[in-house]
């Protein structure tokens, strides 16, 4: 393995660990508590159970790449198995990514009908469907691909064991998921843009904890997943986007945004708990005026 896709795979792992750490963090505190959950936020809830398992299959799957170095040629199927756990994941997180943006668009331009929706019901419903849609990979890619196994012996990466046919499918779902998410931001932030400048006093109601995890995903998915696919597909033969030469950039650069955000989803959360818990007292003194001033007249 070269040195530069080692220290990437080393750099890979240290993120996979944050990932875990502080998602489980934030199920912790949140997820499992139930005075601190919030209706449009459980999609988000859901993601950090997804971001978990992304950052594990991703560390199972990079540790089994140094693995081969030991055992060049005798457990090289498992490249293919472990790397499409990985992308089971990203693509199940991918439909979540693109139905928490659907969900706040309609709620940012439809205020009213998004309050009659029955949630609870419905995101069990889209959870279902996203889990489905990432288990269907493994069926594209040993039935409608008709894979066979075939891997090259110098192979140590999902990307040159796999077939044309499922890394065309993989790109073609993939581009049109995450230029779905784009748009969909792109009209959230022009709306919340307006509520900020032209209509002042519901801007705390729009620009929600929720609203602003959205949009830090996008810009996640932006950075570290359009921009590489799109590289990848107008310079194919280029020796940064080759996977002889720099390894699995694609899964790098995954769980390098994953972490990123995962930090900064954190912070945001943890920032608007603190806020929550300063001001705790004095609406407990304004509260207890109010009353005084009640039973006084």
């Amino acid at each position: 393995m070269k040195v530069f896709i080692e220290f990437a795979c080393l750099i890979g792992l240290a993120c996979a660990i944050v990932v875990i750490i502080l998602n489980l963090n934030l199920i912790c505190k949140f997820v499992l508590n139930n005075s601190k959950r919030k209706n449009d936020m459980h999609l988000f809830y859901f993601r950090f159970v997804l971001d978990i398992l992304l950052g594990i299959s991703f560390f199972i799957y990079i540790g089994f790449s140094f693995l081969l170095e030991l055992f060049p040629e005798d457990y090289l199927f498992l490249i293919v198995l472990l790397g499409l756990l990985f992308f089971n994941v990203a693509a199940t997180r991918s439909i979540i990514a693109l139905t928490i943006g659907i969900e706040r668009t309609v709620a940012a331009y439809f205020p009213k009908t998004y309050q009659k929706v029955q949630f609870k019901f419905l995101n069990w419903i889209v959870i279902s469907g996203a889990i489905i849609f990432g288990g269907t990979e493994p069926f594209v890619l040993f039935g409608f691909c008709s894979y066979q196994m075939e891997i090259p012996s110098t192979c140590r990466f999902f990307g040159c064991a796999i077939n044309t046919c499922f890394n065309s499918f993989w790109s073609v779902h993939r581009t049109i998921i995450f230029t779905t998410i784009v748009i969909l931001s792109i009209l959230l932030a022009a709306k919340l843009f307006i509520l900020n400048h032209f209509q002042l006093g519901v801007t705390n109601k729009m620009l929600s904890k929720a609203n602003r995890l959205a949009l830090i995903d996008v810009c996640t998915v932006f950075i570290f997943d359009i921009i590489p696919a799109v590289c990848g597909n107008l310079w194919p033969i280029a020796y940064i986007f080759s996977f002889d030469n720099v390894g699995p950039y694609n899964f790098y650069l995954k769980i390098f945004g994953c972490s990123i955000e995962t930090i900064i989803v954190s912070s945001v959360i943890m920032r608007s708990k603190s806020k929550i818990s300063k001001n705790s007292p004095v609406i407990a003194i304004s509260r207890v005026t109010a009353i005084s001033r009640v039973i006084i007249s």
